[in-house]
């Protein structure tokens, strides 16, 4: 929008120059005599210099007198005045008298506001960066932890991992029964429960037949029902006794069994033993791309307080997960080879080696000891435990499986 030549007012309407000096002006100043124009005819100061310069262009003589009675107050001694040209405003700056040099351009307020503001976003931006915790970070055990982080009351906050879906490790997804474990999500229907709308079955749920349907048929055969469930007490009386006669002599053959593993057993695990075992490991995480997992004095002492801490409860797989926030698996190995051992994991427990394999895992402790361990009778179509806190008898049991309990070696790995 253009502005008045002579006021500087913002000129509204569509604007129109001046005929004589082809200056702009608003509506109030239009009219020649109202803004002193420079170039009108009864202007005697102009018809002189015109008559004296006819040798000159009239339109270059008209910007000529233009220039000269705009700037004609402009004074060294005070903050320079302005000059219009093309109907722009410029600041006057003299070589010699009433004579305007070219303008110096100087930077507009808003430019400054833009470059202040830049500068300030890149520093608020490079403060954010350092103060984001990118690698594992040490801390004193009574100082609390970053966010993302939690304290292991080890002198060092441990970086909290999660699932896919976002769900933390060792908790229950929002899309029940899922579990995160060990960087996957499975079916953990007896720790996560089912959906309002489904039942339990096993470690999974299933739809829930519609109610007034189960009721319906209730009323139908409540009679049948009765008879059925009389019949069924009394053969259930029989087959009780049948099976406590079954157990006493199952009880005998399974500690037989366990004395027959346990004195088959060969090989000790040892310090050894373990250094060749993630040895192995180490070399499949490099041929993945992987890093390779170091030992660690704090992973080592975990593993001993989640050894300790699994004692309480032996057949309760991972027992007391949820107090460290590491991938963790455990392993039975007496009587084999670390090269025998990997190939079982890879070969019966996927879940366990995609957990070796996890990407982000950098360090690694161990605990190897005695302890009360599961046997399974084979055949048996299960070969791997999907998670924590299932009861391994009744979860065996639910499989169709038979089972015994030995002394054997626990190997307990821990990792972060």
């Amino acid at each position: 929008m253009k502005q008045c030549s002579f006021c500087g007012d913002k000129i509204e309407e569509a604007p129109r120059p001046c005929t004589y000096c082809r200056g702009y002006f608003c509506t109030k100043h239009r009219q020649p005599e109202k803004h002193n124009c420079a170039g009108h005819p009864k202007n005697l100061h102009w018809m002189r210099d015109y008559k004296e310069t006819k040798s000159e262009n009239k339109q270059e003589h008209q910007e000529k007198i233009i220039k000269e009675f705009r700037c004609k107050n402009c004074d060294r001694r005070i903050k320079p005045k302005y000059y219009f040209s093309s109907g722009l405003c410029r600041k006057c700056y003299f070589e010699g008298k009433n004579e305007p040099s070219e303008e110096i351009p100087t930077p507009k307020k808003h430019t400054w506001l833009i470059i202040l503001s830049i500068i300030a976003i890149i520093v608020f931006l490079m403060y954010a960066n350092s103060n984001t915790p990118e690698k594992q970070t040490t801390f004193k055990s009574n100082l609390s932890c970053p966010p993302g982080y939690q304290d292991l009351n080890v002198g060092k906050c441990i970086k909290i991992l999660y699932c896919i879906d976002g769900t933390q490790f060792g908790s229950c997804s929002e899309n029940k029964p899922l579990y995160c474990f060990g960087g996957e999500l499975v079916e953990r229907a007896d720790l996560c429960k089912c959906p309002l709308v489904k039942r339990r079955s096993g470690m999974s749920c299933e739809d829930i037949a519609d109610f007034s349907d189960i009721m319906s048929f209730i009323e139908g055969n409540k009679k049948n029902i009765q008879e059925s469930v009389q019949e069924n007490l009394y053969k259930l009386k029989d087959t009780y006794e049948e099976v406590s006669t079954s157990v006493e002599s199952s009880s005998q053959k399974a500690a037989d069994y366990g004395k027959e593993i346990a004195s088959s057993v060969s090989g000790e695990i040892d310090d050894e033993w373990v250094n060749e075992f993630m040895n192995i490991v180490n070399e499949e995480r490099a041929r993945n791309g992987l890093y390779q997992m170091q030992e660690s004095t704090q992973l080592n002492e975990i593993a001993n307080a989640r050894f300790i801490k699994m004692q309480e409860k032996p057949f309760i797989s991972h027992y007391g997960a949820e107090e460290y926030n590491v991938g963790e698996v455990i392993f039975f190995p007496d009587g084999t080879t670390p090269e025998e051992q990997i190939r079982d994991i890879r070969n019966d427990a996927p879940l366990h080696w995609n957990l070796l394999m996890y990407q982000t895992f950098s360090a690694y402790g161990y605990h190897i000891e005695e302890g009360p361990v599961l046997g399974i009778y084979e055949p048996c179509p299960v070969t791997e435990i999907p998670g924590p806190y299932i009861d391994e008898k009744e979860f065996f049991a639910e499989q169709g499986c038979r089972t015994t309990t030995h002394s054997s070696t626990w190997f307990v790995i821990e990792m972060y």
